[in-house]
């Protein structure tokens, strides 16, 4: 196509300027999308993250009780052995 007044050309350049600022805010909003669902993942990960240390915490704590419980009976089964010796003694020098 060849140009022939100034006002041909003038529209040419215009409508090009056009197509490029539009698929210039096309750009921009496909990045503002991208940028959102960054934010979106980047905050889903700092809850599961904290979730994750939660659970981490609480297994702690249930580890720690399980331990308690663990040397509970540890003391109670002792005790029981050391009562029944004794009883057996008692028994004994009774009889």
């Amino acid at each position: 196509m060849r140009l022939r007044t100034p006002q041909q050309t003038e529209a040419v350049f215009g409508f090009t300027g056009a197509v490029f600022g539009f698929t210039g805010a096309v750009f921009g909003f496909t990045g503002a999308v991208f940028g959102f669902t960054g934010a979106v993942f980047g905050f889903t990960g700092a809850v599961f993250g904290f979730t994750g240390a939660v659970f981490g915490f609480t297994g702690a704590v249930f580890g720690f009780t399980g331990a308690v419980f663990g040397f509970t009976g540890a003391v109670f089964g002792f005790t029981g052995a050391v009562s029944l010796k004794t009883f057996m003694k008692l028994k004994q020098l009774l009889l």
